[in-house]
Formats: structure tokens, sequence, C-alpha cells
């Protein structure tokens, strides 16, 4: 492509550990480009998608639903048809992608920057860097790195009680609808959840802290100003009071949890909120499994190792029965009649 991009900064973290607020601080600098919501190409559509489906146009159709319509919610959300033109979006995108392209990501993400920038008003003009949320991308970091070498990442994590206690709270209004149980989502935080702490630290040994940086969710709300000041001598750019308060494409927005409350601002509310939010059951499984991880991000136990392991082995009952166990026996019994 001959259009010269900004570098790229990627966010990510485990769901609910504030990741859209956090992107939402950025924007409006000066000095930064900010796609307005997930990008989605990643685990929605690559690599296990692009694998099944080589045909362009089904391709096609995907990123129609994963990126478009995901934006196309957004804007009903938050009333941005003004703000993010998407029909001019939209056109732009696929009528310039071609078909090699729809099966390379860099290329494919490229092209949705330049389509963005295109279509939507009042951008920066020179932006030192695109700013690019998708929930979860830290599993995707060596591939980042391979494809941008010259990006950087913010992991985003969170105490893992409080990010379950707000999981949970969205179980009636949204995860429940896709079929998800408050026990599925459990046992997601501990297999998820602890992968992505467990990369946190692994990243930044492994990328150096000068391109990998990890930030608690519990810092960023209440100490902004020192937070995003050292974000700011992260990407090396001017600090600037608009990253103390979240809005999209200039509007300002509210956060997305579930409890039917919209914060305009950073706000420490729901920090240590755990106790009054899970059960003491929920919160010793998750002690279990992220004890060491607790302990190594400032985050302290409250409960017996020897209690949390109880629970957690009731749980993995469940875990087994509901995912791995097989019955085996009445096909045993057959074959002994």
């Amino acid at each position: 492509m001959s259009e010269t991009l900004p570098k790229k900064l990627f966010l990510c973290g485990h769901r609910k550990c504030g990741t859209t607020m956090f992107s939402n601080l950025f924007d409006g600098h000066p000095e930064l480009m900010v796609y307005p919501t997930d990008i989605s190409v990643l685990y929605g559509y690559f690599p296990y998608y692009l694998e099944a489906h080589p045909d362009p146009q089904e391709r096609r159709n995907r990123l129609e639903c994963v990126v478009f319509q995901t934006l196309s919610r957004l804007i009903d959300k938050f009333g941005l048809r003004q703000e993010l033109p998407l029909d001019a979006f939209r056109s732009h995108f696929f009528s310039s992608i071609r078909d090699e392209e729809l099966g390379r990501i860099p290329a494919l993400i490229d092209r949705l920057e330049s389509s963005f920038r295109a279509a939507v008003p009042g951008l920066p003009e020179r932006p030192k860097w695109s700013v690019i949320k998708e929930t979860s991308i830290e599993i995707y970091a060596h591939h980042l790195f391979a494809w941008y070498p010259d990006c950087k990442v913010v992991q985003l994590i969170r105490d893992p009680r409080d990010n379950y206690a707000s999981i949970k709270s969205g179980h009636e209004k949204h995860y429940q609808v896709f079929g998800e149980s408050q026990k599925h989502g459990l046992a997601s935080l501990l297999h998820r959840g602890r992968l992505g702490m467990q990369l946190a630290s692994l990243h930044q040994r492994r990328f150096g802290n000068h391109r990998y940086a990890v930030l608690r969710f519990e810092d960023l709300v209440t100490k902004p100003s020192e937070v995003m000041e050292g974000i700011c001598r992260f990407l090396g750019i001017v600090f600037d009071d608009c990253l103390k308060v979240p809005t999209i494409l200039g509007k300002p927005t509210h956060g997305n949890n579930f409890d039917g409350e919209k914060f305009y601002e950073l706000t420490a509310r729901n920090v240590g909120r755990w106790r009054e939010r899970i059960t003491d059951e929920e919160a010793m499984i998750i002690e279990f499994h992220f004890r060491e991880l607790l302990t190594a991000f400032g985050y302290e136990p409250a409960f017996e190792e020897t209690q949390a392991a109880d629970a957690a082995c009731e749980f993995y009952k469940w875990v087994n029965y509901s995912y791995f166990y097989r019955d085996s026996f009445p096909a045993m019994q057959r074959r002994n009649a």
C-alpha cells in the first residue's frame, strides 16, 4: 500500500477488564487515531475461519458481519451516525481490498485503517499512533510483533475476583442469551483469564517493557493522571487532559457495565467489591487457580489455600462432567452382554 500509516498501538485484556473504557480514553488526542470498537478480525476471523473458508465471497460476507455489524451496533448505541458514516466506510473498504488480501491479516488491518481514515471526518491529520483494541489479543502478540515490528501493546489486567463479578453481573442481560451459564463464565475465567495474566508477565520479558506494557485496572481508575502520563512516555506523546475522559469520536461515552449505571468518567466504584457481588465459594475457586498470580500482581488472597483447594475440586467435578466426561459404561455393558 502506498499510503503511510501510523505505527500501531494494540490494547488488550480479558473481557470486562476495562479495555473498552481504556480505549475510549485515547479518543480525541491530537497524536492518536482511535478505532472506536473491537476490530474483531482476530478472534472472529483469524486463523480458523480463514482456514475453513477459502472462498473470497464467504470471507467478505464474514467481514461484513464481524466488522461492520459490530460498528452498526456501536452507532445505534451511542448515536454516532454523523460521526461514523458507515456506508462510506464499508464501500471504501470492500472496493479497495483485493481478494488475496482477505487472507493476510496485516493487509486486512491496514485496509480497514486506511478506509476508516478516508471515511471518518475530523480525525488527526498526522497521528503518531493508530490505536486498535480487541479483547484478548494478547494471545496473538507474537503475530502482532511479526506483522508490525514497531508496534506496541498495552495489556490491561484486573483482580480476577472483580473481573468475574463483572462477568457475573451480565449473566441475565447478556451472556445467558448466548447460552453461557454462570458456571460457564467462571470456567472461562479460570481458563482464559488465567492464560491472559500468565502472558502479561511473560510478554514483558519476551518483547521488552519498552514495547509491551502491563497496566492494572485498579491503578488506572484510582490514579489516572499518573498512569496516563506513564502511557504517554511509553508512546512518546504529549500528555493531554482528554486522556482522563472517555469519548468515542469526540462524543462523551459511558462505560459498558451491566448494572445499568452510566459513568461518564473513570470510577473506582467496583474495585474490591467482589465480596458483595460473588459468593465465597466462587472467590475461593478463583483464588486457587490464580493464587501465585494474585500475589505477583499485588492482589491479596482472602482465603486459606486448603479452603480454596476444596472449592476448586468441587467445581472441577462440574467442569469435568460438562466438558470432558464421556459415558462409556453403556457401551462396555453392551459389549460384555
